[in-house]
């Protein structure tokens, strides 16, 4: 099961099934936090803060992270983390880091597998090298790079498909090496009423069965003015290309400058976007918020753009099984109107948005004709009006509650239907500690929408199942630095489809330590 989605709030972490809920609960946050690359799905963090909020097109996840990492009470050097259990799940990592002077570096292994054995072909492997540094030039100008190296397997386990026994199919694992390498220099000042950032990532990939690569850059500065009395114009400029030997090369620009106008009571926004994607543009952007209204809400509204290119390197993050020469190169664009409010009542941290996207070039997903397992890419133009809330409430020390509500309203140009978006998903969870923290317990619950697909043979829309679902995982501190954990998922959500012909993995036992060190 896969999931997607495209606000650029605060951080974004990338998902598979049930590693939604294995793969980073527990893991120590060693040097710096750095992005990593994943094949897998998305899911989104909507961080309520009082900082003003950036509203991009939300693509909806289909498994949003349910259980939250946990923080470590302890955190050393380095990590060991093994883990094992059922469906043939295997879990391994070491992480180690070190600080000399204004130094900072490290290294993270790790190994990600299960193997579905009632089910033919279902299973996935990931592995992955992380180097990361963070230091300084002689003059003083703070650095920060990384490499995130990846060989990752995923089974084309197509169930209708191989149910049918006249047919024959190619090798079903589908192997992506795919690796992100990033030099960043963090927001520095440049002087009193100066300072910028700047970024450049490189970005690989290569799909083994099709053989096909695609090389992707992404290159973003940020100078910034600030007045030092309120006043504050931003510059950020990007730019994209990517170059594939399946499609024609692919690039976009962008230059936003931004005029903000900053008071504790009142904060408004003005400025425009820039550049090219598909073709060339200008659009009007701005944002306007009233906040500390009766000591407790902040009530905003503005319109904004959002744009990414259709890459194969940015699809497949959303689509594991996308055929890669289904794709076109152009580019995914989003005007978005958006009206909500967000607050702090007591400790109860909330945020609801309410947003109207036009959409240009949306990708979505159709059984590919030409491999039965796969999916093409189909682009169509359209709108979606969206509705988002939030809610995190810490009750006291040990006891905290959070959920999550998003819905989508899908209208489409040309298709009868957003194939593969699902529109509605919530999730209810909780996190409790007992004897001093040493015991951790957090629970989650999951609702989700069924997908519709177009049916190759009746081409009418088919609904697959809803998914109802509960997941729990325990920590226990049994010795100084070492920790026993147990996580149960897909305890209710074993038939669900995130993918025609995808059902997820069954329930999901995963034990085992972890040793900081």
């Amino acid at each position: 099961m896969n999931g997607q989605g495209e606000i650029q709030v605060d951080e974004i972490k990338v998902f598979k099934d049930f590693e939604a809920k294995l793969k980073d609960f527990t893991k120590v946050d060693l040097i710096p936090v750095l992005p990593s690359f994943d094949l897998n799905s998305r899911s989104y963090q909507y961080t309520i803060s009082g900082r003003p909020l950036k509203l991009e097109y939300d693509k909806p996840s289909i498994r949003p992270l349910a259980l939250p990492p946990i923080k470590e009470p302890i955190v050393k050097n380095g990590l060991v983390r093994f883990g094992y259990g059922l469906p043939n799940v295997l879990l391994a990592d070491l992480s180690y880091g070190i600080k000399k002077g204004s130094m900072l570096s490290g290294f993270s292994l790790e190994h990600f597998s299960a193997n579905q054995k009632n089910t033919p072909h279902q299973g996935f492997y990931t592995n992955k090298l992380l180097l990361h540094m963070q230091n300084a030039f002689k003059n003083g100008l703070p650095y920060k790079t990384y490499a995130d190296l990846n060989i990752d397997y995923y089974n084309l386990y197509a169930v209708e498909s191989y149910a049918d026994t006249t047919k024959i199919f190619d090798d079903p694992k589908r192997r992506f090496t795919h690796w992100d390498i990033q030099f960043e220099i963090p927001s520095t000042p440049i002087n009193q009423i100066f300072e910028g950032q700047a970024e450049v990532t490189y970005k690989f990939v290569h799909n083994n069965i099709e053989s096909a690569y695609e090389h992707y850059l992404e290159v973003s500065g940020k100078p910034e003015w600030n007045s030092g009395n309120s006043l504050s114009l931003a510059f950020p400029l990007e730019a994209s290309s990517g170059l594939s030997d399946i499609h024609a090369p692919v690039g976009m620009f962008k230059f936003a400058p931004a005029l903000v106008y900053d008071k504790p009571f009142f904060t408004f926004e003005l400025g425009g976007n820039m550049g090219y994607a598909n073709k060339y543009f200008i659009y009007p952007t701005g944002k306007i918020s009233l906040n500390k209204i009766f000591s407790y809400f902040d009530i905003f509204a503005g319109v904004n753009q959002h744009i990414q290119l259709n890459s194969a390197y940015n699809l497949v993050r959303e689509n594991p099984f996308m055929r890669f020469a289904s794709n076109e190169a152009n580019a995914f664009i989003s005007k978005n109107y958006f009206a909500g409010v967000r607050g702090n009542i007591e400790g109860a941290l909330f945020e609801f948005v309410a947003a109207y996207h036009q959409l240009t070039n949306l990708p979505l997903f159709d059984i590919s004709p030409f491999d039965e397992r796969q999916f093409d890419v189909l682009y169509d133009n359209g709108t979606d009006f969206s509705l988002q809330a939030e809610l995190d409430y810490r009750i006291n020390e040990n006891l905290a509650v959070n959920g999550r509500l998003a819905n989508h309203y899908y209208n489409m140009e040309n298709q009868e239907k957003a194939w593969h978006k699902p529109a509605f998903e919530t999730n209810i969870g909780a996190k409790t500690s007992f004897f001093e923290r040493k015991l951790l317990l957090e629970g989650a619950f999951f609702f989700k929408s069924g997908i519709f697909y177009l049916d190759p043979e009746t081409a009418t829309a088919v609904n697959l199942p809803v998914i109802f679902d509960f997941n729990a995982h325990a920590q226990f501190n049994i010795f100084r630095n070492t920790f026993l954990f147990l996580t149960w998922n897909n305890i209710t959500a074993s038939k669900y489809y995130r993918w025609y012909q995808y059902p997820s993995y069954r329930t999901v036992l995963l034990g085992g330590f972890k040793i900081a060190f």
